[in-house]
Protein backbone atom coordinates (compact mmCIF):
# COMPACT_ATOMS: atom_id res chain seq x y z
CA UNK A 1 0.00 0.00 0.00
CA UNK A 2 2.58 2.62 0.92
CA UNK A 3 4.34 1.55 -2.60
CA UNK A 4 1.11 2.66 -4.28
CA UNK A 5 0.95 5.96 -2.49
CA UNK A 6 4.86 6.42 -3.64
CA UNK A 7 4.42 5.76 -6.58
CA UNK A 8 1.00 8.35 -7.25
CA UNK A 9 2.80 10.86 -5.79
CA UNK A 10 5.78 10.57 -8.06
CA UNK A 11 3.27 10.15 -10.93
CA UNK A 12 1.65 13.37 -9.67
CA UNK A 13 5.13 14.87 -9.24
CA UNK A 14 5.89 14.32 -13.06
CA UNK A 15 2.57 15.28 -14.52
CA UNK A 16 2.89 18.99 -12.19
CA UNK A 17 6.62 19.14 -14.13
CA UNK A 18 5.02 18.61 -17.64
CA UNK A 19 2.54 21.19 -17.14
CA UNK A 20 4.55 23.63 -15.68
CA UNK A 21 8.02 24.42 -17.47
CA UNK A 22 10.22 27.16 -17.55
CA UNK A 23 10.20 29.45 -20.77
CA UNK A 24 13.80 31.48 -19.71
CA UNK A 25 16.60 29.49 -19.85
CA UNK A 26 19.86 30.78 -18.27
CA UNK A 27 21.08 34.00 -20.32
CA UNK A 28 24.61 34.97 -20.16
CA UNK A 29 25.90 37.70 -17.84
CA UNK A 30 25.33 41.70 -19.38
CA UNK A 31 29.09 42.84 -19.78
CA UNK A 32 29.83 45.27 -17.64
CA UNK A 33 29.77 48.31 -20.57
CA UNK A 34 26.78 48.65 -22.88
CA UNK A 35 28.06 46.38 -26.23
CA UNK A 36 26.82 48.82 -29.26
CA UNK A 37 24.34 46.24 -30.01
CA UNK A 38 21.99 46.93 -26.68
CA UNK A 39 18.63 47.02 -27.92
CA UNK A 40 15.59 46.30 -25.25
CA UNK A 41 11.85 46.30 -26.12
CA UNK A 42 8.78 45.58 -24.53
CA UNK A 43 5.23 45.30 -25.57
CA UNK A 44 1.50 45.30 -23.73
CA UNK A 45 -1.13 43.38 -25.52
CA UNK A 46 -3.82 40.52 -25.20
CA UNK A 47 -6.54 40.22 -23.70
CA UNK A 48 -10.30 41.88 -25.20
CA UNK A 49 -8.75 45.03 -26.31
CA UNK A 50 -7.09 45.17 -29.85
CA UNK A 51 -4.75 47.55 -29.50
CA UNK A 52 -1.33 47.38 -28.58
CA UNK A 53 1.49 49.71 -27.21
CA UNK A 54 5.05 48.79 -28.12
CA UNK A 55 8.42 50.58 -26.35
CA UNK A 56 11.90 49.93 -28.19
CA UNK A 57 15.35 51.70 -27.44
CA UNK A 58 18.62 51.13 -28.78
CA UNK A 59 21.20 53.39 -29.98
CA UNK A 60 19.72 54.74 -32.99
CA UNK A 61 15.96 55.66 -32.01
CA UNK A 62 13.93 55.38 -28.77
CA UNK A 63 10.35 54.96 -30.13
CA UNK A 64 6.84 54.63 -28.50
CA UNK A 65 4.32 52.89 -30.92
CA UNK A 66 0.98 51.86 -30.28
CA UNK A 67 -1.93 50.76 -32.86
CA UNK A 68 -4.71 52.97 -33.16
CA UNK A 69 -8.62 51.99 -33.27
CA UNK A 70 -8.30 52.10 -37.01
CA UNK A 71 -5.93 49.73 -37.24
CA UNK A 72 -3.11 52.32 -38.17
CA UNK A 73 0.31 52.42 -36.17
CA UNK A 74 0.82 55.63 -34.81
CA UNK A 75 5.28 55.88 -34.08
CA UNK A 76 6.70 58.86 -32.13
CA UNK A 77 10.77 58.70 -31.33
CA UNK A 78 14.00 60.52 -30.79
CA UNK A 79 17.83 59.76 -31.26
CA UNK A 80 18.89 59.09 -27.20
CA UNK A 81 22.16 59.93 -25.97
CA UNK A 82 25.25 57.94 -25.31
CA UNK A 83 25.39 58.85 -22.01
CA UNK A 84 21.55 58.49 -21.11
CA UNK A 85 21.76 55.11 -22.73
CA UNK A 86 24.53 54.05 -20.63
CA UNK A 87 22.56 54.99 -17.77
CA UNK A 88 19.34 52.69 -18.94
CA UNK A 89 22.03 49.82 -19.41
CA UNK A 90 23.40 50.14 -16.04
CA UNK A 91 19.78 49.96 -14.42
CA UNK A 92 19.17 47.02 -16.74
CA UNK A 93 22.07 44.78 -16.00
CA UNK A 94 22.02 46.14 -12.47
CA UNK A 95 18.35 45.00 -12.05
CA UNK A 96 18.96 41.00 -12.65
CA UNK A 97 16.06 41.18 -15.54
CA UNK A 98 18.09 38.26 -17.65
CA UNK A 99 18.17 35.90 -14.56
CA UNK A 100 14.04 35.76 -14.44
CA UNK A 101 12.11 32.76 -15.43
CA UNK A 102 8.75 32.27 -17.00
CA UNK A 103 6.57 29.70 -16.50
CA UNK A 104 3.99 28.04 -19.03
CA UNK A 105 1.15 26.45 -17.41
CA UNK A 106 -2.19 24.99 -19.65
CA UNK A 107 -3.01 25.91 -22.75
CA UNK A 108 -2.75 28.93 -24.96
CA UNK A 109 -4.31 31.87 -24.55
CA UNK A 110 -5.15 35.79 -24.95
CA UNK A 111 -4.68 36.57 -21.49
CA UNK A 112 -3.38 40.76 -20.96
CA UNK A 113 0.10 41.29 -20.42
CA UNK A 114 3.86 41.89 -21.36
CA UNK A 115 6.21 40.76 -23.66
CA UNK A 116 9.93 41.77 -22.94
CA UNK A 117 13.37 41.28 -25.14
CA UNK A 118 16.90 41.97 -24.09
CA UNK A 119 19.53 42.40 -27.22
CA UNK A 120 23.11 42.37 -26.46
CA UNK A 121 26.52 41.50 -27.11
CA UNK A 122 25.12 38.83 -29.43
CA UNK A 123 22.18 37.49 -27.08
CA UNK A 124 18.66 37.72 -27.18
CA UNK A 125 16.80 37.69 -23.93
CA UNK A 126 13.08 37.08 -24.13
CA UNK A 127 10.50 37.60 -21.09
CA UNK A 128 6.79 37.42 -20.84
CA UNK A 129 3.85 37.41 -18.29
CA UNK A 130 1.25 37.09 -20.80
CA UNK A 131 -1.14 34.37 -22.38
CA UNK A 132 -0.17 31.44 -20.25
CA UNK A 133 3.45 32.80 -19.40
CA UNK A 134 3.64 34.06 -15.74
CA UNK A 135 5.99 35.56 -14.01
CA UNK A 136 5.51 33.71 -10.24
CA UNK A 137 7.64 34.83 -7.85
CA UNK A 138 6.15 38.03 -6.96
CA UNK A 139 10.02 39.61 -5.95
CA UNK A 140 10.84 38.58 -9.70
CA UNK A 141 7.44 39.94 -11.12
CA UNK A 142 8.54 43.50 -9.54
CA UNK A 143 11.71 43.32 -10.83
CA UNK A 144 10.21 43.06 -14.30
CA UNK A 145 7.67 45.70 -13.44
CA UNK A 146 10.18 47.82 -12.62
CA UNK A 147 12.82 47.97 -15.72
CA UNK A 148 9.81 48.43 -17.67
CA UNK A 149 8.55 51.31 -16.18
CA UNK A 150 12.70 52.49 -16.50
CA UNK A 151 12.23 52.32 -20.21
CA UNK A 152 8.51 54.09 -20.17
CA UNK A 153 10.53 56.96 -18.16
CA UNK A 154 13.09 56.90 -20.63
CA UNK A 155 11.07 57.17 -23.61
CA UNK A 156 8.62 59.42 -22.48
CA UNK A 157 11.56 61.78 -21.17
CA UNK A 158 12.70 62.12 -24.62
CA UNK A 159 9.23 62.57 -26.10
CA UNK A 160 8.10 65.50 -23.76
CA UNK A 161 8.03 67.85 -26.83
CA UNK A 162 5.67 65.60 -28.37
CA UNK A 163 2.78 65.30 -25.35
CA UNK A 164 -0.25 67.38 -25.56
CA UNK A 165 -2.95 67.72 -23.54
CA UNK A 166 -6.45 66.67 -24.11
CA UNK A 167 -9.20 67.94 -21.77
CA UNK A 168 -12.75 67.09 -22.22
CA UNK A 169 -15.67 69.85 -20.54
CA UNK A 170 -19.29 68.34 -20.45
CA UNK A 171 -22.06 70.65 -18.99
CA UNK A 172 -25.28 69.01 -17.67
CA UNK A 173 -27.74 70.41 -18.87
CA UNK A 174 -29.73 72.35 -15.72
CA UNK A 175 -33.49 71.99 -17.65
CA UNK A 176 -32.88 68.21 -18.31
CA UNK A 177 -33.16 64.98 -15.47
CA UNK A 178 -29.83 64.69 -14.02
CA UNK A 179 -28.15 61.62 -16.48
CA UNK A 180 -28.71 58.13 -15.09
CA UNK A 181 -24.84 57.48 -16.47
CA UNK A 182 -22.68 59.47 -18.62
CA UNK A 183 -18.80 58.95 -19.41
CA UNK A 184 -16.42 60.39 -21.71
CA UNK A 185 -13.25 58.76 -23.03
CA UNK A 186 -10.22 58.93 -25.16
CA UNK A 187 -9.72 55.32 -26.78
CA UNK A 188 -9.39 53.53 -23.53
CA UNK A 189 -8.62 56.17 -21.41
CA UNK A 190 -11.19 57.25 -18.85
CA UNK A 191 -11.34 61.19 -19.00
CA UNK A 192 -14.78 61.79 -17.50
CA UNK A 193 -17.15 59.67 -15.64
CA UNK A 194 -20.58 60.40 -13.69
CA UNK A 195 -20.62 60.52 -9.73
CA UNK A 196 -23.36 60.17 -7.43
CA UNK A 197 -23.16 64.22 -6.29
CA UNK A 198 -22.82 65.05 -10.02
CA UNK A 199 -26.45 67.06 -10.47
CA UNK A 200 -27.94 68.89 -13.34
CA UNK A 201 -26.46 72.18 -13.84
CA UNK A 202 -23.07 71.05 -13.05
CA UNK A 203 -19.93 70.87 -14.98
CA UNK A 204 -17.49 68.11 -14.98
CA UNK A 205 -14.18 68.26 -16.60
CA UNK A 206 -11.19 65.33 -16.79
CA UNK A 207 -8.04 65.35 -19.24
CA UNK A 208 -5.21 63.08 -20.11
CA UNK A 209 -2.17 63.73 -21.56
CA UNK A 210 -1.15 62.02 -24.51
CA UNK A 211 1.19 61.14 -27.47
CA UNK A 212 0.66 63.39 -30.58
CA UNK A 213 -1.45 62.09 -33.51
CA UNK A 214 -4.91 60.66 -34.12
CA UNK A 215 -7.18 59.89 -31.22
CA UNK A 216 -11.13 58.87 -30.75
CA UNK A 217 -13.04 60.72 -28.57
CA UNK A 218 -16.00 59.18 -27.30
CA UNK A 219 -19.06 59.89 -24.75
CA UNK A 220 -21.80 57.73 -23.59
CA UNK A 221 -25.12 58.84 -21.85
CA UNK A 222 -28.16 57.11 -20.32
CA UNK A 223 -30.75 60.04 -19.81
CA UNK A 224 -34.37 59.43 -19.16
CA UNK A 225 -34.08 55.62 -20.46
CA UNK A 226 -32.76 57.11 -23.70
CA UNK A 227 -29.23 55.82 -24.69
CA UNK A 228 -26.95 58.77 -26.41
CA UNK A 229 -23.53 58.55 -27.65
CA UNK A 230 -21.21 60.87 -29.11
CA UNK A 231 -17.86 60.07 -31.20
CA UNK A 232 -15.00 62.39 -32.78
CA UNK A 233 -11.51 61.78 -34.18
CA UNK A 234 -9.49 64.49 -33.43
CA UNK A 235 -5.96 65.40 -34.28
CA UNK A 236 -3.72 65.90 -31.08
CA UNK A 237 -0.88 68.87 -32.32
CA UNK A 238 -1.38 70.80 -29.26
CA UNK A 239 -3.55 71.10 -26.08
CA UNK A 240 -6.78 70.75 -27.33
CA UNK A 241 -10.34 71.10 -25.53
CA UNK A 242 -13.78 69.59 -26.07
CA UNK A 243 -16.77 70.78 -24.86
CA UNK A 244 -20.01 69.59 -24.17
CA UNK A 245 -23.73 70.19 -23.36
CA UNK A 246 -25.80 67.04 -22.62
CA UNK A 247 -29.43 67.51 -22.36
CA UNK A 248 -32.78 65.27 -22.54
CA UNK A 249 -31.83 64.97 -26.34
CA UNK A 250 -28.23 63.60 -26.11
CA UNK A 251 -24.73 65.51 -26.12
CA UNK A 252 -23.75 68.60 -28.16
CA UNK A 253 -20.52 70.03 -29.15
CA UNK A 254 -20.57 73.55 -28.46
CA UNK A 255 -16.74 73.79 -28.95
CA UNK A 256 -13.25 72.39 -29.63
CA UNK A 257 -10.59 74.91 -29.32
CA UNK A 258 -6.68 74.71 -29.00
CA UNK A 259 -4.94 76.48 -26.34
CA UNK A 260 -2.01 78.76 -27.46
Amino acid sequence: MKLRILLLAVAMLALLAASCTSTSPKSPEMPAQRPADFQISFSEEGGSEPNWTRYVVNAKRASYERKLYNGDVAVSEFEPSPEALDSLYAFVRASGVTDLKAQTEGDSSDRFGYQMEIVYAGNSFRLADQGNQYIRLEVDYNKFKDVMAEIRAFVGKGLDNQKFEVTAIVVLDAKAPRPDSMSVVLEEISLIDLHPDDQAGDTLEGSFTAMQGTYQITAFAKVAGKVWTWSKEILLTQATRVNLQLGRDGFLEIAESVEK
